[in-house]
């Protein structure tokens, strides 16, 4: 059963960028079908070869916060109304996140890693994700917490919660994320005062 979970997030993860580099071919909704459709294909048909097996590789272990946010950003392509991610949320998570890995380095005296190979990370990790999604009315991080311990609890893939519901990707993809933000802030900014001037 892990090997199947882990193919299914990575075709899903291959869809999704297959979804992003299908623009010129129509309507998103139509994009996003073909690009899960190439995505599954890929893994079907090529799991055995070299570039998916270094994808594999790559993202493993591949939890279930990838997956989950490939869907939502293919959902949010489609036009689904999704809601964004707050500023001050991704630096929090960033922030969060370089100290979690630090800690799982040994740069850091404690290592919270650890602790989710045991039976109360699991239940608090999904009560911290829907107080954060009650607080930003927000259903995405309950619900991509709530299946990545139902999939913990069930013994398939890591038996780490943290692999489930974190990656290592997500720090420069966060990272990223907000860089482009500040960007384009900065250049509504430039325009604002130069059509001021």
């Amino acid at each position: 059963m892990t090997v199947i979970y882990q193919q299914i997030g990575l075709a899903i993860i291959l869809g999704w960028i297959a979804t992003a580099c299908a623009r010129p071919l129509g309507p998103a909704p139509r994009r996003a079908a073909l690009g899960l459709a190439i995505g599954a294909a890929a893994v079907a048909l090529f799991g055995w070869s070299v570039p998916v097996k270094a994808a594999m590789s790559l993202l493993a272990p591949l939890g279930t916060i990838l997956p989950a946010l490939a869907i939502r950003h293919m959902l949010k392509m489609s036009g689904t109304p999704v809601r964004p991610f707050a500023a001050l949320d991704l630096m929090v998570i960033l922030a969060l996140l370089i100290l979690f890995y630090c800690g799982s380095a040994g740069v850091l005296p404690f290592d919270a890693y650890r602790t989710g190979y045991g039976p109360w990370a699991a239940p608090i990790l999904t009560a911290a994700f829907c107080v954060w999604g009650w607080l930003r009315d927000n259903a995405f991080p309950p619900l991509m917490a709530l299946t990545g311990q139902c999939i913990w609890m069930a013994g398939i893939g890591s038996p780490n919660i943290f692999d489930h519901v974190t990656h290592a990707l997500l720090v420069p993809i966060i990272a990223l994320n907000l860089a482009l933000r500040l960007g384009r802030a900065g250049t509504r900014r430039l325009r604002r005062t130069r059509s001021a001037a």
